[in-house]
């Protein structure tokens, strides 16, 4: 890592003069002051999707929700407002890497079209 230049010393001692106590610890805020932060907005809305999409979506992902697999259920034949509550609950759960995302995206879209 290369050395800190002496631009960026004055800059944090503003910042730490700024608070009452200089020896506090920097919270992870603090770096975003006049930002606006965004929260991550969903991709797609799950109550559009059908069913035994969700239905499959709770058999991969082997989810303990009501969700009418066999069809004399009431729950198979209606909207399944509780399924789509924990496939919900379950997809924004899930952790998503995003180092490694883009690394996989930028690794597919160069060798596109090569079979390995």
């Amino acid at each position: 890592m290369p050395p800190r230049t002496k631009q960026t010393e004055p800059e944090q001692r503003i910042e730490t003069q700024d608070r009452p106590n200089s020896r506090q610890k920097r919270l992870p805020g603090d770096r975003l002051e006049g930002y606006t932060v965004r929260e991550a907005a969903p991709i797609f809305d799950i109550s559009t999707l059908p069913v035994v999409t969700l239905r499959k979506y709770k058999n991969v992902y082997k989810l303990k929700a009501p969700g009418g697999d066999r069809p004399g259920d009431v729950t198979f034949l209606s909207g399944g407002e509780a399924l789509k509550s924990a496939v919900r609950r379950h997809f924004n759960a899930l952790p998503v890497k995003e180092y490694d995302m883009i690394a996989q995206f930028l690794y597919t879209v160069k060798n596109k079209g090569q079979m390995a």
